[in-house]
């Protein structure tokens, strides 16, 4: 793409924008095919090494495979797995440089596939051996002498951190903690927490959150016992990069001690709409995780994404009725609505394109993504990036949103020019990669060489 210097406007506003006089107006129409999209959606579960204590060389660990990852998006438009990490051989010692050097390799294999993990280290799972987890300066120097080099290298390719690494699984359960995190006669001393989930937080970019299983446990962490408001949103405060992973999801009216009551729920409801979520089913309870419940508590917490695998008895129940909604609707899901364009325009006037979207997904983008308007010659195939200043993490569920490029271009060329949105990940290293842009969910729009959303408008350059 050329080099070039924009002045960039943007301007936010209901509802599309009719054209007027030497403009030209376009509606496009959506589409209910399921495809796959970056960071949402069903994901599978992977988990790195059976858990063994009494012989750290008894268990294979099980690299991701390319060809795995890829046939999953490819075939079931599944973008994301949760990595699970046990650590059982390295709870009173340093992570090996072997199983280090295979973490690395996991994340290598995310990338060539065009896939995202959900990344989560516990020190005991699928049996129930004691202590738990670690103390917590063995934690702290896992995370921070060997695991933060990795994290930070591969964050392009991490959707998100689960909190981990303390009690059975990783979830935080007290009863299933051990060491510092333990229950005593005082009670809970959730600092002891915090201090996991800063430690976290300092080995990821400021885009990306870490989730911890509980409402209560995100208030008791950050301190702060009200919800995500616009305001604070995406900001670098702790708070803001806290989310929540729901891993009993519609297993009864508490998800098995998930909420506290309806005022949990009523927070949760408002934190989403900001901070990501998503988990898995534990157990079917019909009617509650019948179709109808599930359909209105995905869309109440904006969920984002949710285990294929976990619990398979409820997943099945949902197919033929409401699975393929859940998943087109899963996290976002942007339909271009309306685009307002010039026909034709002298480079110093200026070039001004409006575009409204819907999003009628459950949430929002939850990491950071650019939006740029790609101009192509239509004989040379060269390219310009129009970059706005949009943050598609404000494109709500259920909301349309209209915003306007403007741009004066002194280096554009006289010629006629295609117009493309792009929806690229920020990261350098993803950026052209077409598996990690957004599809728009409209008929014939998708460029799948380029990873562009096709605006079916041409505009001239005199």
């Amino acid at each position: 793409m050329l080099a070039t210097a924009l002045l960039i406007s943007l301007l936010a506003a209901e509802g599309a924008i009719a054209a007027e006089p030497g403009r030209v107006a376009v509606e496009y129409e959506t589409t209910d095919a399921i495809f796959a999209n970056p960071e949402r959606g069903f994901y599978h579960q992977r988990t790195a090494r059976v858990n063994r204590r009494d012989d750290p060389h008894a268990d294979t660990y099980a690299p991701l495979q390319v060809t795995d990852l890829t046939r999953s998006r490819v075939e079931e438009h599944t973008t994301l797995i949760l990595r699970m990490y046990y650590l059982d051989p390295f709870i009173d010692g340093p992570i090996s440089g072997a199983y280090l050097e295979s973490v690395n390799a996991d994340f290598d294999a995310l990338r060539a596939a065009g896939a995202k993990a959900i990344v989560r280290f516990a020190y005991s799972g699928p049996r129930d051996v004691k202590p738990y987890n670690a103390t917590k300066g063995r934690i702290l120097s896992h995370i921070d002498d060997q695991l933060a080099p990795i994290l930070r290298t591969h964050a392009d390719v991490i959707a998100a951190v689960q909190a981990g690494f303390i009690a059975r699984w990783g979830e935080w359960w007290h009863g299933y903690a051990s060491h510092e995190f333990a229950r005593t006669e005082s009670g809970v001393d959730y600092s002891q927490y915090a201090e996991v989930v800063d430690a976290l937080l300092a080995t990821l970019p400021d885009g990306r959150s870490v989730q911890v299983r509980t409402p209560g446990y995100k208030k008791l962490v950050t301190g702060v016992t009200s919800p995500l408001g616009a305001d604070t949103a995406y900001t670098t405060a702790v708070v803001a990069r806290v989310g929540h992973h729901n891993d009993c999801f519609l297993a009864n009216a508490t998800d098995m001690g998930t909420y506290s009551g309806e005022r949990d729920r009523a927070y949760l409801e408002r934190d989403t709409l900001y901070a990501p979520i998503g988990g898995e089913t534990c157990r079917p309870n019909e009617p509650h995780s019948a179709c109808e419940n599930a359909l209105s508590e995905l869309a109440r917490f904006h969920w984002s994404y949710l285990n294929w695998d976990y619990h398979g008895d409820i997943i099945e129940s949902w197919r033929g009725d409401c699975l393929d909604d859940i998943q087109r609707r899963l996290g976002y899901r942007l339909e271009l609505v309306s685009g307002d364009f010039p026909a034709e325009v002298v480079a110093a006037d200026g070039l001004a394109i409006t575009l409204t979207l819907r999003n009628v997904g459950f949430a929002a983008p939850y990491n950071p993504r650019d939006v740029e308007i790609i101009l192509r010659d239509v004989e040379s195939h060269a390219e310009v990036a129009l970059t706005a200043t949009e943050d598609p993490r404000r494109w709500l569920a259920g909301e349309p949103h209209t915003f306007s490029v403007t741009a004066t271009h002194a280096d554009l060329l006289p010629g006629a020019y295609e117009l493309f949105l792009n929806l690229p990940d920020p990261q350098p290293s993803l950026r052209a990669i077409p598996a990690y842009s957004i599809r728009l969910a409209n008929e014939s729009i998708w460029e799948h060489a380029t990873g562009y959303n096709i605006l079916r408008h041409t505009v001239r350059i005199r």
